[in-house]
């Protein structure tokens, strides 16, 4: 069926408009340098079946850190204040996440998933 040259200036600014409709929806980010303190809340999930830790993790824990912006994980180091000593699986905690390279987190869905080894063993929240 060929289109008129109305119908087909139609056609095009339907498709134009919903492009800049999915452009505008497109997520913000924030960007940590590489290296930087990142305050964040750690729940350090218990162990259940493939999921969680028996034991407490300690200052300087370095696990492989995913953002809710990355598609890849990352290592970064859980720093734990003196006055905490230690996060205990089931635990939430107010930590610092130190990572080795530039990360990024989507503005308005701060979250971040944390690995050992392939097991997930955390989640929080980006202050």
């Amino acid at each position: 069926m060929k289109r008129t040259p109305i119908q087909a200036t139609v056609v095009a600014l339907i498709a134009a408009l919903s492009c800049a409709s999915a452009r505008a929806s497109d997520p913000k980010f924030v960007t940590f340098p590489a290296n930087i303190a990142i305050n964040v809340a750690l729940k350090l999930l218990p162990a259940a079946g493939k999921v969680g830790r028996v034991s407490p993790i300690y200052d300087n824990y370095r696990p492989q850190v995913q953002l809710s912006g990355e598609r890849d994980r990352v290592t970064c180091a859980v720093r734990i204040p003196q006055s905490i000593e230690k996060v205990e699986p089931g635990q939430t905690e107010e930590v610092v996440l130190v990572c080795g390279e530039r990360v990024r987190v989507i503005e308005d869905r701060r979250s971040f998933t944390v690995y050992e080894g392939g097991r997930l063993v955390g989640e929080g929240q980006v202050k």
